[in-house]
């Protein structure tokens, strides 16, 4: 993981790069889909890491995760 602005030491958002994804995705379930909470105002592109490698990934980052419903998945 890194973080997202070195320089700004206050800051403390990380983000997972594509190749830590790659090294763990014998473990993540393809049949199932990927709810990438916690997405408000987010930069993290691993939603989109997680679609390159194939997997269904629903995310939003306009809303707060503890006011947001979440979408039933037949």
């Amino acid at each position: 993981m890194f973080q997202c602005n070195p320089v700004k030491t206050s800051h403390d958002e990380y983000y997972t790069r594509k190749r830590h994804w790659e090294d763990i995705i014998e473990y993540i379930p393809r049949d199932k889909v990927i709810w990438e909470s916690f997405m408000l105002n987010s930069v993290s592109k691993s939603p989109i890491y997680l679609l390159e490698l194939g997997f269904d990934v629903e995310w939003d980052v306009t809303e707060d995760i503890f006011t947001q419903k979440r979408k039933m998945i037949q």
